[in-house]
Parts: C-alpha cells; sequence; structure tokens
C-alpha cells in the first residue's frame, strides 16, 4: 500500500466518524446525496481572542460534490436545519468549508 492509499483509507474512516447525511442542490440543481460537517455555531475569534461572530459551517467531501457552489442548498433532513452555502472557507482537496446560512 502506498501513501495515497494510506491517506484515502484514513481519510475516509475519519469522514465516516464525522460527516452527517444530507442533501446538496446548486442552484437551479438538482439534489444529490452527499455528506457533510455541520458546526452551527463555529466561533470566530479577533486577535485578544474574544468572539467576533458565530456562524454556520458546513464541510462537503470533495470527491461527491465537487468544492460547491455559492448558493447551493444544503438540507440535512432535520426540521428548521436547511442551509445556503455563502463564502468558501478552505479546501484540502479532500473537503470543501463554507460559512452558511438558514435556507
Amino acid at each position: 500500500m502506498d501513501i495515497t492509499q494510506i491517506e484515502a483509507a484514513a481519510n475516509a474512516a475519519h469522514f465516516d466518524l464525522r460527516f452527517i447525511p444530507a442533501t446538496y442542490t446548486p442552484p437551479g440543481g438538482v439534489s444529490t446525496p452527499v455528506h457533510i460537517d455541520i458546526d452551527r455555531s463555529a466561533q470566530q475569534l479577533d486577535e485578544r481572542g474574544l468572539v467576533m461572530e458565530d456562524r454556520c459551517e458546513i464541510s462537503l467531501i470533495v470527491s461527491e460534490i465537487g468544492e460547491g457552489e455559492r448558493g447551493a442548498r444544503v438540507d440535512t433532513g432535520r426540521s428548521d436545519d436547511a442551509w445556503r452555502l455563502q463564502e468558501p472557507i478552505g479546501n484540502d482537496g479532500w473537503e470543501s468549508r463554507w460559512t452558511a446560512t438558514r435556507s
């Protein structure tokens, strides 16, 4: 097993523990089942460690849906738990992280 296979296996195991099923719908597109990691209260700190804002952050698995798209709707299927992707935060090639607002 080479390093790429080891990394892929480790990421798959990590995703299985952390990610939950959801539905992803790009603007004007068709809904697709995906797995997401959602932090409904991600705190953003200033340089002194004080909370500047609480926001929702959602991670998508790149191999399932690609990088994601601004304005896409992500729905966990729970009551009042649908979100719109707003701004990309980062992408390491395995997961793409976005800020999100309630849909």
